[in-house]
């Protein structure tokens, strides 16, 4: 929320009660959706055909399960994001206004997530390396790169809606 409100160049005049209420309402309710995500990418990208096989799948839908994941995170990403774009911030804004940054974080983040999970399962020798901590280590670099998506939306978001202030000033200074 501060990032954001950093962001948007504006102050937190929300009070005390609210704004600690609204902070763990947008973390539970974001961070569990992302991480639902991210379990539906990793997960069904490492073992989608395993999990076919043990539901009693087989051939085309087996081959079909792992692509099942695409369409839930495409669903489940963008509410997320735009909830927390647009409660987060300090400042009143339409669903128009955060779009953008919706839009980048979930294809950024849709990316950047089969990336890291490619990157997990075929490069990463985390449990070598920290033993039992390995998937600890891997969640935390997970969740760093994901709030860095995350604030790279919100300022799109807010340099975008700081131009179209700027414009509609202009425009109305010239009539």
């Amino acid at each position: 929320m501060k990032a954001m409100n950093r962001a948007y160049g504006v102050r937190e005049t929300r009070p005390a009660l609210e704004r600690y209420a609204l902070a763990l309402g947008l973390t539970a309710f974001a961070g569990l959706m992302i991480v639902v995500a991210f379990l539906v990418l990793v997960v069904w990208q490492a073992s989608g055909t395993k999990i076919a096989d043990k539901m009693g799948l087989g051939g085309v839908a087996a081959a079909l399960l792992p692509l099942a994941r695409w369409p839930v995170a495409i669903v489940v990403i963008p509410l997320a994001s735009g909830i927390v774009y647009r409660v987060a911030p300090n400042a009143r804004l339409s669903f128009r206004r955060i779009l953008p940054g919706t839009v980048l974080f979930t294809a950024v983040w849709l990316v950047a997530t089969d990336l890291f999970g490619l990157y997990v399962s075929h490069f990463a020798s985390y449990n070598s390396t920290y033993g039992t901590l390995g998937s600890v280590v891997i969640l935390l670099v997970w969740f760093y790169l994901t709030a860095f998506i995350l604030l790279v939306g919100a300022e799109l978001n807010a340099v975008l809606e700081q131009r179209a202030v700027r414009s509609a000033a202009g425009g109305a200074s010239r009539r």
